[in-house]
This record gives C-alpha cells, sequence and structure tokens, in this order.
C-alpha cells in the first residue's frame, strides 16, 4: 500500500527533474547560440569599420576620383586616366558609401599602398571587446584567385584551445577588375557556461540545488517506505497472533454460558461472547485493510432496513461503553431498506458510531438520520464530541491515520471509507474542533 500511494510523488518528481533539466539545457543552448550569432555580426561590424578606415587613412594624398560611367567624365579631366575609376552607372540602389570606400580602396591597390599590415592592425583594436586575438589571416586576391597579398599569424597560448574563429569579406569591383578581401580570426573565448551571463549561472546553480534536494527527498522516501513495509508486516503479525487467543476465550464463554442456570449471568456470558466475535471481526478487519475493497457484487448483497441496523448497533455500544450515557436519537425512515453487504456495511457503520461515542464526554449525543436525496440514500452520523482539525480532516482517510494516539490504529475510519466506496457510494465528514463531528454516507438508490 505505502508503496502504491509513494508511486505518484516518485513519478511527479523524475518528471518534473526531467523538465527542469532539458528546460535548463535549451536555455543555455540558446543563451550560447544566441552569443555567437551576436558575436559573429560584431566581427563583421569590426571588419567593416576597418575596411573603413583603411579606405580613408590615405585620402588627404589621393587623387580625386570619379564614380561614374566612363562616357560622362569630362573631357579635361579624361587626360589623366590615372585619377579615374569607372564604378559603372550609378542608380537608387546603389549603396554610395560602399561605392566610395571601394574607390579609395582601389586607388590604394593601384598605387600599391594598400596595407595589410595596417588592416590587421585596426581590426584587432575593433575586436578588442570581443577577447584576445590568438590567430589572424588576411587575404587580398584577385578574381582569378591569385593571392595579391597575405599576413597571417598565431600566438602560442593556451587560450587558443578556447578560441572561435570568425570570418568575413568585402569584394572590390569595378568594370574590368574584382578584388575580394578576407579575415580570418581566432578570438579567445572565455568558455560556453561564463559567457552566458549572470542570470543564467543563478538559474543553473538553482536547478542543481532543486535537483539535489529532489535526489535527498527521493532517498528518504525510499528509506521511510522501507521502514513502513517492515512495520506493517510486523503489525499484521502481531494482530494474526490474537486470533487464535480470542477463539479459544470465545469457546470458553459460550461453554461456561450453557452450563449458567442463572439467566443473569447467561446473559452477561451471551455479551462477553458476543463482545469477543465483535474484537475477532475488527482484527478481521485490520488484517484486511491492506488489501483495498474494489467493488462489492450483487451477489454479495442483501436487502436491509437501516432502521434495525442502526438500533441493533445502538444497543452494542450501550454494552461496549456502559461508563457513558450515551443518548441516541434514532431519525431513520423505518421503512428504508438497502441493498447492501449485510457484514461489511454493519462494519462501517458500526464504526461511525463507535467513534461518535468514544471520542465524547460521560453523556454522548448521538443523531442517526436516514432517508431519500433524489436519487441517493443518505446516513448521517452526528455526535457533539471533541470534534477534528482541518488538518485531522485532510488526512482522516489515509491507513494508519488516528487523532487518538494512544488507543486509535487508523484502521477503522480508513476500512469504512473503502467498504463505502465499494458500494459504489462516498462518505464524507465536517467537523469542528469543540463542535463535533458530522459523517455522512450516500449511496446510490
Amino acid at each position: 500500500m505505502m508503496k502504491r500511494r509513494m508511486t505518484p510523488y516518485i513519478f511527479a518528481s523524475a518528471l518534473a527533474l526531467a523538465v527542469l533539466i532539458g528546460s535548463q539545457a535549451i536555455w543555455i543552448g540558446n543563451a550560447v547560440h544566441q552569443k555567437k550569432e551576436n558575436k559573429k555580426e560584431e566581427f563583421e561590424k569590426a571588419f567593416n569599420q576597418s575596411v573603413s578606415s583603411s579606405a580613408f587613412s590615405l585620402r588627404s594624398s589621393q587623387p580625386y576620383v570619379h564614380a561614374a560611367r566612363l562616357d560622362s567624365i569630362p573631357e579635361k579631366d579624361k587626360s589623366h586616366p590615372e585619377k579615374i575609376i569607372d564604378l559603372g552607372k550609378i542608380n537608387s540602389y546603389s549603396n554610395a558609401p560602399i561605392l566610395i570606400e571601394n574607390a579609395f580602396i582601389l586607388m590604394q591597390i593601384r598605387s600599391g599602398k594598400f596595407s595589410l599590415a595596417r588592416m590587421d592592425s585596426l581590426l584587432r583594436a575593433h575586436t578588442e571587446e570581443m577577447g584576445k586575438t590568438v590567430s589572424g589571416s588576411l587575404l587580398l586576391y584577385s578574381n582569378e584567385d591569385v593571392v595579391i597579398d597575405s599576413i597571417s599569424y598565431s600566438l602560442p597560448i593556451v587560450e587558443k584551445a578556447l578560441s572561435a574563429r570568425y570570418t568575413a569579406e568585402r569584394i572590390i569591383a569595378y568594370p574590368g577588375a574584382r578584388y575580394i578581401l578576407r579575415a580570418e580570426y581566432g578570438i579567445a573565448e572565455q568558455g560556453p557556461l561564463r559567457n552566458m551571463g549572470i542570470a543564467t549561472l543563478i538559474s543553473l546553480c538553482a536547478s542543481v540545488i532543486i535537483i539535489g534536494v529532489l535526489l535527498i527527498l527521493l532517498a528518504k522516501l525510499k528509506r521511510w517506505q522501507g521502514e513502513m513495509t517492515n512495520m506493517e508486516r510486523s503489525f499484521r503479525g502481531a494482530i494474526h497472533d490474537l486470533k487464535s487467543p480470542l477463539a479459544y476465550v470465545y469457546l470458553t464463554l459460550t461453554s461456561m454460558e450453557e452450563k449458567e442456570t442463572d439467566a443473569t449471568k447467561r446473559g452477561a456470558l451471551s455479551l462477553s461472547a458476543d463482545r469477543v466475535i465483535f474484537l475477532s471481526d475488527k482484527i478481521k478487519r485490520m488484517l484486511q485493510s491492506g488489501r483495498t475493497i474494489q467493488k462489492i457484487r450483487d451477489n454479495q448483497k442483501e436487502e436491509v432496513y437501516v432502521y434495525d441496523l442502526l438500533e441493533q448497533i445502538e444497543t452494542e455500544m450501550r454494552a461496549v461503553f456502559p461508563e457513558k450515557k450515551i443518548t441516541f436519537k434514532n431519525q431513520a425512515d423505518s421503512e428504508l431498506a438497502i441493498r447492501v453487504s449485510p457484514d461489511l456495511f454493519e462494519a462501517a457503520l458500526r464504526t461511525l458510531i463507535e467513534n461518535a461515542a468514544k471520542y465524547n464526554d460521560d453523556r454522548p449525543i448521538v443523531t442517526l438520520h436516514a432517508f431519500k436525496d433524489n436519487n441517493r440514500i443518505k446516513i448521517t452520523v452526528a455526535d457533539n464530541g471533541t470534534g477534528m482539525t482541518g488538518r485531522q480532516l485532510k488526512h482522516l482517510f489515509y491507513p494508519y491515520y488516528t487523532t487518538d494516539k494512544k488507543e486509535g490504529n487508523g484502521i477503522g475510519i480508513y476500512y469504512a471509507f473503502h467498504i463505502i466506496k465499494a458500494h459504489g457510494g462516498t462518505l464524507m465528514a465536517e467537523s469542528e474542533p469543540g463542535k463535533g463531528s458530522l459523517f455522512t454516507i450516500a449511496l446510490p438508490e
């Protein structure tokens, strides 16, 4: 029983753990991917800034450049062809700043003044915030894949193993010629976990703590489950051992009753024998409590008059608690009959009425009511006893839970609950401390 009760909690904990780990993995993956994308864009921006800086670094000594069709150049400028670069016709789709930058770079390439070393210096300065540059490669080649100029280097540092490679290129073209400037740099990373930011780190630490707590709780639950199983086995063994002595006592009482001639004494012996039968039945219920009653079949049911059943239990309770002056108010309909398993249903009713008399003062008032309510038959047991708290009500129908730590065993109410449930009905409880309790049985008609 304990194992079945703990299984949903263990499954829910494992599911929550899996979801937590999965969500953290997705979050971390997205954070790392976003960081890489941001750095890629940052490198491309730094590359373009470096190209722009290189293009205009020598502009004071640059000749005048025409960015237009060659046939639109004035005749006076055509006498100086070194000052002319034909970039084709400029239209509304052209990127004027890029055309101008390309024009200056072309002039530098023609004059041999374009410096990849200066370009490297500018690029490293613009990528300084990204991290330390551990390797670099700059290539300038023509459209025919002929390398015009290149530089490359690699620093022998530990951070190189944690570096990320970034690439970018610029096409410098005009009618009749085309050049490509390509950069490939390795920039040291601080490691994916350290780049995720403070929020991700805090979340990861919280996840580790939660996972640890869940594992500890699961380990404790497993240990408690083993302890409860051992206790249950010991408890059942002890209860089972009581059956034989009670059987001997019952045989002795019935034998004495047969030989007794005094009517008063015979009545007392008969009542004692009945009480032994009641205790034996209670032991049987305690042994069966671990096996939940699923459903009462129709062939197990008999028609029983509720009023007579309640009267029978009232008589027994007066004998069981002779020191208590119990007042029973039986308000059941005398003609109301129900189809139930007589022994089981009587045991459930007896438990409710016995508790109403037991957890009370010396003058208990127990009100019994049975009536039809639409298509349901309801039986209520109300008392003026000690009552229960909200927490006690919440755990009332759990096995081995009792509000009486000295005498209760937590079996009676649990067993009564499952008997009513097996008949297709419900058992509900209402109570307040010091104001008594009300139990309501609702059965299908």
